[in-house]
């Protein structure tokens, strides 16, 4: 692949084509994601006949699988040294593989049962997320990498997400026009939705495949970055884990996206049943391109003010506004219902486009913010091993926001195409509004604790550079005193070994004198172990609660769920066990400097907050 002759980048300001190439690929990437995420469940629901309790199974089963690709991807992507940098390869295969996959999840066989059905859609499914994950991830860890300007990275991001909601309004009102005109022609509902859908998940693939591939061409990977030595998977995990302006961001996206995948699956259902509306598809088609379009037209107002009242204000405000949105549509089915509610939701989900659209853009270029704090911290650039953590999260919460709801609803006595109890329509209000704004209060609450604002992250930068020189920083947040990586006392190297563990199995190690490799071994495989019986108890409750003949309830789901994480902590604790093997040649006093490093830098250092020092 040939690169460009000139390399963007070379300076913090970028350049309008740069944020084209790079936010492009998202028109279509996030254009896919709105028939998955809004229409394929009723598409394969009352369409092809798949029971939700079916649906839902398969949308865990695939998040689960992602728990464990997902940080796999970003620490391969991270450690991967080619002539065509660290993410571009990774990109040019998923991409197509995932385009493949998208055809396949909206172009089911005619005449397919509902069983055969639910094993079509859980493999195209498990296969479209997997793929995803091999593009999408290095792609997030590109575009930390190709600015460390505060605002810019703002601009960049903004740039991104705005193609992303266009991508978005298209998706939304361009099926739903379509399937007007075509049922105009006397086509029957079903197969105009069959029709419709497959074909724009051909454009869209095809779309996603070309934006791609120019963006690969176009924006060459920053090769400094490239160059560092890569970090083993297990410490950088945990080192992560222990940056508190990254935990915060965590938490917030968590507890926001934990209900917010009900959002998109149920709001056909809301429309339909809990409103009443008629021509529901016509309406939810309008709505979505409103919400979209408002967040769209608004973004260039909410980068300015991000620029003037900082990232954090902006962040809570998009909170607030998100919480106004979904305490308006949980109320409004008690005051009125049918098509006369129909332009009230629209006017809500106005409010909603502009939250969605100010969180898009915001969340990544703070996560930017932060991945240079851990710079301050560990010395090297984790672009994507960050939004794989990022991803993996999001993924986790996405299991129980999407797949429960229908869980639920099916044990309420939820029937397509049928007159709801009011026990279902009260369930469908609550799961889909109701809860998420009583989590954007909670995110409110953490997110008051960011601790990271220009002049921290100037500062920050001024740390790294000084590590650069071999001086010591300070810490902007703390205050602390913080020595470059090389310089701590002990070999960078074995202090990276030692977090393959954790200070308690580090301190049992210690106290036992000679037996490290012995103890280690020990907790390792005991934790192991652990994670392995968690895995078999909940395959085994699996197994006891479903068959075939009935639709998998909460408890299936959940005991799916828990499979998941059990894997991923077997995963880890797979490398851990093998790490021990190795720690012959470790020292007591190795690990007691490095518990001393560990305690000083990294829990003095980033759970107390200080005042800011006058100087720098």
């Amino acid at each position: 692949m040939a690169t460009p002759p000139t390399n963007p980048l070379d300076q913090d300001k970028l350049s309008l084509s740069t944020k084209l190439a790079y936010g492009l690929p998202n028109f279509a990437g996030m254009a896919m994601g709105v028939p998955i995420g809004i229409h394929m469940t009723k598409f394969y629901s009352d369409t092809i006949g798949v029971a939700i309790g079916f649906i839902a199974l398969a949308q865990v089963l695939a998040r689960a699988l992602d728990a464990l690709t997902d940080p796999l991807m970003g620490w391969l992507s991270d450690r991967t040294r080619t002539r065509w940098g660290r993410r571009r390869p990774y990109i040019l295969v998923g991409a197509p593989l995932t385009a493949i996959s998208m055809v396949a999840l909206f172009g089911p066989p005619d005449g397919i049962t509902p069983l055969m059905g639910a094993a079509w859609f859980t493999t195209a499914f498990m296969a479209y997320f997997f793929f995803h994950t091999v593009y999408y991830i290095p792609h997030y860890g590109l575009g930390p990498e190709l600015t460390s300007d505060y605002h810019e990275r703002s601009s960049l991001f903004a740039w991104r997400d705005g193609i992303s909601l266009v991508g978005q309004a298209f998706a939304s009102a361009s099926p739903a026009i379509v399937i007007v005109w075509i049922k105009s022609q006397g086509m029957e509902q079903a197969e105009a939705e069959r029709t419709v859908f497959l074909w724009f998940a051909v454009g869209m693939s095809v779309l996603l495949v070309i934006s791609y591939y120019w963006m690969c061409w176009r924006i060459p990977e920053n090769p400094e970055f490239s160059a560092r030595k890569p970090n083993p998977l297990v410490p950088g995990v945990r080192r992560v884990l222990r940056n508190q302006p990254f935990r915060i961001l965590l938490i917030c996206y968590f507890v926001t996206t934990v209900t917010a995948g009900g959002i998109g699956v149920l709001m056909p259902f809301y429309l339909r049943y809990a409103m009443g509306i008629e021509d529901w598809v016509e309406w939810m088609g309008v709505a979505l391109l409103l919400g979209y379009g408002t967040g769209a037209l608004t973004l260039p107002i909410f980068v300015r003010m991000a620029r003037r009242f900082g990232k954090k204000q902006v962040w809570i405000l998009s909170f607030v506004l998100s919480f106004i949105c979904q305490a308006l549509l949980t109320a409004l089915p008690s005051f009125i219902q049918g098509n006369a509610g129909a332009p009230w939701v629209m006017g809500f989900f106005m409010i909603g486009g502009m939250s969605f659209s100010t969180g898009q853009f915001l969340a990544p270029s703070m996560q930017a913010d932060v991945i240079d704090y851990d710079e301050l911290y560990t010395g090297k650039r984790r672009e994507a091993q960050y939004g794989a953590l990022w991803s993996i999260v999001t993924k986790f919460a996405i299991i129980p926001s999407s797949a429960v709801p229908l869980a639920v609803l099916a044990t309420l006595g939820f029937a397509p195409n049928v007159e709801q109890s009011e026990a279902v329509n009260w369930a469908i209000r609550l799961l889909y509004s109701g809860l998420p704004g009583t989590m954007m209060l909670v995110a409110i609450f953490f997110a008051l604790r960011y601790p990271i604002d220009e002049r921290v992250h100037r500062r920050t930068l001024d740390g790294v550079a000084a590590h650069r020189r071999g001086e010591a920083a300070i810490d902007p947040i703390t205050g602390n005193q913080v020595p470059p990586p090389t310089d701590r006392g002990l070999d960078e190297d074995t202090s990276w070994f030692l977090d393959h563990f954790s200070i308690g199995e580090l301190r049992r190690a210690q106290r036992r004198g000679g037996r490290i490799v012995v103890s280690l071994q020990w907790d390792a495989r005991r934790a192991l172990g652990l994670s392995a019986l968690v895995l078999l108890g909940a395959g085994l409750g699996v197994n006891a609660l479903f068959d075939l003949q009935s639709q998998p309830g909460v408890g299936v789901l959940s005991l799916v769920l828990l499979g998941g994480i059990s894997l991923t902590g077997i995963g880890f604790h797979v490398v851990r066990v093998r790490a021990a093997k190795r720690a012959g040649k470790v020292t007591r006093e190795a690990i007691a400097q490095h518990l001393e490093v560990t305690q000083r830098l990294v829990r003095a250092g980033l759970v107390r907050r200080a005042r800011l020092p006058t100087t720098s």
